[in-house]
């Protein structure tokens, strides 16, 4: 008895040039190829046999694909029939479909888009007969060539730039879900096609090297010619390289973060830094504030605590600038400085948190010994860092949950306006009128961006927030950390619906919330007030009331 086997779907997707748009198609042996027919009419406007000869003349690396459902797809995307029989075998570097393992850009997951052909070789569904019974097919490398061969600087440019972003956003997608391993070879791939895109200075040095010795080999001038032009090659030494390459290079750092190798997170690090430093007008607040996340990770997984306090002020500063100093965005960042401030304080082994959702998981490194991170382990920590800790997580938890509340439209007549009104009656309380404080336009504005993700990960890192302030006797704390748990929980039920955990989320901050949750949460925070805080208490009673959970 045989057993079929499913193949992987073969899909397409489009691949932008400027203007004009090729189909690219994702196979499983080949990796990502182009169809000679539809390069042929989309960008040089010749028939397909015409163009078939020119790239079999000109001996250009190609794939005769046989497969049916290569020749389904093709006409089911309106690429015209290329000649009556396909390319022909032995003419040229044509080779057929063989096993050869996709390309880094190949594996990109799902694609937004995408086209899918046959399943498999049992896949018998009706469709148009193919007029061709093979279907030739280019490589990245052979388009590219066939684009410089005939003076397209312009589509070489293009080609260049799409392939970069493509791998940049498979790699990023990857980054998200956690699977470090399959972003890693994507994003290095992308750093690959930016530094080609993007020349850096090592590279014009380089380049303008090579043209002062061929100058100088032909006009037989020697050293003079050397001496003439050495003012040149220092000034191409020094400028800083093209800000595109920020991106690349940061994304390429978080992911060898998360891999535990250090060193070459250090190394991206600085690439990073240095294009930050040089090009200070061309960055953003927002992007100034990532890298300094990922240098406050580094220097965590490095035991240099002190420098990645260093780093997490910086983020903190620059996400206020960006943001506003009253935003959810701005209480990220203060939960990682908090958490820096922990790290310092008591002696711990030396690791880093992945993420907000879950604060308790840390990851070790095979950092190398550092000369600064052993003075500083060998050093008591300071008691006074675990107050600041308190402080920042205090100044967290009030934002969000001041950003929640006027969400839910328990402080003022109405949140539809960015002038914030007088509290209401029924919860006008010292409390409420305290929490109100810390609204601002800004603080609207943030709220309503977030992301379900954001928000999952907030309530998280409130509930984490409030169990370490009990165990550490802030009652207080744990108390109105548990309230803007619940109240964070309301709006993320209220915007996204109910959320069930699942294999596809198990990395990420989701589980099973609904209003219950928002219900318990509120009603917990209520008990947990001391007695002394009756204003707060009556607060989250009258929240509770007004939520209707």
């Amino acid at each position: 008895t045989r057993v079929a086997t499913m193949r992987p779907p073969l899909t397409s997707t489009l691949f932008p040039l400027g203007e004009l748009s090729l189909h690219q198609l994702h196979t499983p042996s080949d990796g990502d190829m182009f169809v000679t027919a539809d390069v042929a009419v989309t960008v040089f406007g010749e028939t397909p046999a015409l163009f078939a000869d020119f790239v079999r003349a000109n001996r250009y690396e190609r794939v005769n694909a046989m497969d049916k459902a290569v020749v389904r797809l093709c006409l089911s995307l309106g690429i015209p029939a290329e000649t009556a029989g396909g390319d022909k075998q032995g003419q040229g570097e044509t080779r057929t479909r063989t096993s050869t393992g996709a390309s880094a850009s190949s594996t990109t997951g799902s694609r937004q888009g995408e086209t899918t052909g046959s399943d498999g070789p049992g896949d018998t569904r009706d469709g148009p007969k193919a007029s061709t019974d093979a279907v030739t097919l280019l490589p990245e490398k052979t388009v590219l060539a066939i684009f410089a061969d005939r003076r397209r600087v312009s589509l070489v440019v293009a080609f260049r730039e799409t392939a970069m972003r493509n791998a940049f956003e498979a790699s990023s997608k990857f980054e998200q879900e956690g699977d470090l391993e399959k972003a890693l070879p994507l994003v290095l791939d992308a750093v690959r096609r930016a530094q080609e895109i993007y020349e850096t200075p090592r590279a014009k040095l380089h380049a303008a090297s090579r043209e002062r010795e061929e100058a100088s080999v032909k006009n037989n001038q020697g050293v003079g010619m050397k001496e003439q032009t050495k003012g040149d090659g220092t000034e191409t030494t020094s400028a800083a390289p093209s800000p595109n390459l920020f991106e690349p290079y940061l994304l390429a750092a978080r992911v060898t973060l998360g891999l535990g190798k250090t060193n070459t997170c250090e190394n991206l690090c600085g690439l990073a830094s240095w294009i930050c430093d040089r090009r200070a007008g061309s960055m953003t607040s927002l992007q100034k504030s990532r890298l300094h996340k990922t240098r406050g990770d580094l220097r965590l997984a490095q035991w240099r605590k002190q420098d990645a306090l260093t780093e997490f002020a910086k983020q903190t500063f620059h996400v206020a600038e960006a943001c506003g100093p009253q935003t959810p965005h701005v209480a990220g960042a203060l939960f990682e400085l908090a958490n820096a401030f922990r790290m310092k304080e008591r002696q711990a082994t030396p690791c880093f948190i992945r993420n907000e959702a879950d604060s308790s998981a840390v990851v070790e490194t095979d950092s190398e010994s550092d000369p600064a991170g052993d003075a500083e382990r060998k050093s008591d920590g300071d008691p006074t860092h675990a107050a600041a800790a308190t402080r920042c997580e205090a100044c967290a938890v009030n934002i969000w949950m001041a950003a929640a509340a006027d969400a839910a439209g328990v402080l003022t007549e109405t949140s539809d306006s960015d002038e914030l009104l007088t509290p209401k009656n029924s919860s006008g309380s010292a409390f409420a009128e305290t929490v109100a404080l810390s609204v601002a336009p800004e603080t609207r504005r943030s709220f309503a961006e977030t992301t379900e993700k954001e928000l999952a990960r907030a309530v998280s890192t409130l509930r984490f927030a409030s169990a370490r302030a009990d165990e550490l006797g802030e009652f207080s704390l744990s108390a109105n950390a548990l309230l803007a748990a619940g109240l964070v929980t309301f709006a993320l039920v209220g915007r996204y619906g109910r959320k069930e955990k699942s294999d596809s989320d198990s990395r990420g901050a989701f589980f099973s919330l609904d209003e219950k949750d928002a219900g318990e949460l509120i009603r917990r925070a209520a008990e947990t007030f001391p007695v002394h805080d009756a204003d707060a208490k009556t607060f989250a009673r009258t929240v509770l009331d007004r939520v209707g959970v």
